[in-house]
């Protein structure tokens, strides 16, 4: 009978869940808080949308080559050790190049070195939440620790920075939170257990034995098959976050030009993430009592509801209420949809690429929607990006089948 109890035992202890939820909602605040970065930079910097559009992109860059290459790494490294790493490109981005550099130019330097840290530090906390033996819940938990994180930080800084501070004093402030937070990879463990789990598991699935879930499903699914339907699972998480980042980015300019004041953008903003706060519970009480169709079917039709609402002509309390729909769908669907890809990961090699995936997204989203919003309106990006999601409900529902048939 495998051994499994003893290696999953290390990352199913409370505080290296803890630590890895405190990592994860580091490497989110950046994007949590996009719409308050992007405004300070078209204030600082005098640019277009589509210029804060790629300003965005070169900080996701900076995470997909992170999390691109974890694949390679993620298994082999001492997972304490590179989470300073992480925290140190962090602090060189957010805080030390800003100072120096104080330019558009060196604002998006700064960003995509920041986005390598962050993306270190997700591609590690994912990776590890991932080989817990309660994935579903401990995906809740990181997602709560990223809305508490990223509401406090939208309400807090609208309050104590004036609107009109520069760009590179608001990344110098919050890399100064993020890093101080970071410190928590202390508490990491070296590596995961996923690895050294499955190698007991097969092995003794050799002699007949199969006691764990994860063997079973070595059973029931080829190699090959189960590969193809993890790499659809993280494509289908790019292109939502495409359609989604891509709203995301530009709600504070939607409200800025309705007559809605920056602390009351940042209010109803902070609001939102409460929003994002009973999803990630919704999910931790839930976790697969309804599967994961449903969660992603309603979430969908959520988000493009939103999306042509952001269009019209709202209100502050409009504004407020479809942010707090939009970001409780956000987190909702993204444990579901992290699910998706769990389920067929058998050997814990695609996991790491879901932050990856998000970055991808998040880095054409917003680049993609400052070109059409320069070009045309925002009309057009809500409907190129509820085109993009219905696409990608279709193909979950081509997942979601093959996951049930699959021999």
């Amino acid at each position: 009978m495998p051994n499994i109890n003893a290696p999953i035992s290390i990352v199913d202890k409370p505080l290296a869940i803890f630590s890895a939820c405190c990592l994860a909602a580091v490497s989110a605040a950046v994007f949590l808080t996009l719409p308050m970065l992007v405004g300070a930079a078209i204030r600082s910097y005098q640019i277009s949308e589509d210029a804060a559009g790629v300003l965005v992109a070169w900080y996701f860059a900076g995470a997909v080559v992170a999390n691109v290459s974890a694949v390679y790494w993620i298994r082999r490294v001492n997972w304490r050790n590179a989470s300073f790493v992480g925290v140190g490109l962090v602090a060189l981005g957010l805080i030390v190049l800003p100072f120096y550099i104080r330019s558009y130019h060196g604002a998006i330097s700064g960003l995509f070195l920041a986005g390598v840290g962050l993306g270190v530090l997700y591609g590690i906390a994912v990776s590890l939440l991932s080989d817990t033996s309660n994935k579903d819940r401990n995906y809740g938990f990181m997602l709560i620790a990223q809305q508490l994180l990223g509401g406090v930080l939208l309400l807090v800084f609208p309050q104590f920075i004036p609107s009109e501070a520069s760009f590179t004093f608001v990344m110098t402030n919050l890399g100064f939170v993020l890093v101080f937070i970071s410190l928590m990879a202390f508490f990491m463990p070296r590596q995961g257990a996923l690895v050294t789990a499955m190698t007991e598991v097969l092995t003794d699935n050799k002699s007949g034995n199969i006691t764990d879930n994860k063997a079973g499903n070595i059973t029931k699914h080829s190699e090959t098959n189960t590969t193809a339907m993890a790499l659809l699972g993280v494509f289908i998480l790019v292109i939502y976050f495409v359609a989604q980042a891509g709203v995301w980015a530009f709600v504070e300019r939607l409200a800025d030009h309705r007559g809605i004041s920056n602390e009351d953008i940042g209010l109803a903003l902070a609001i939102s993430m409460i929003g994002g706060l009973l999803g990630g519970f919704a999910v931790a009480w839930q976790a697969d009592k309804f599967g994961i169709g449903k969660p992603i079917f309603i979430s969908t039709l959520g988000f493009i509801l939103v999306f042509f609402y952001y269009g019209s002509d709202f209100d502050l309390v409009g504004f407020t209420v479809a942010s707090f729909i939009f970001y409780f769908f956000w987190n909702y669907i993204l444990a579901y949809q992290m699910s998706a890809v769990a389920n067929f990961d058998i050997k814990g090699n695609f996991s790491v690429l879901l932050p990856g995936a998000m970055a991808c997204g998040a880095m054409i989203g917003p680049w993609l929607a400052g070109i059409i919003m320069q070009a045309y309106s925002y009309d057009y990006v809500a409907l190129i990006g509820s085109t993009i999601l219905f696409v990608g409900l279709g193909m979950y529902g081509v997942l979601l089948r093959k996951n049930k048939t699959t021999p």
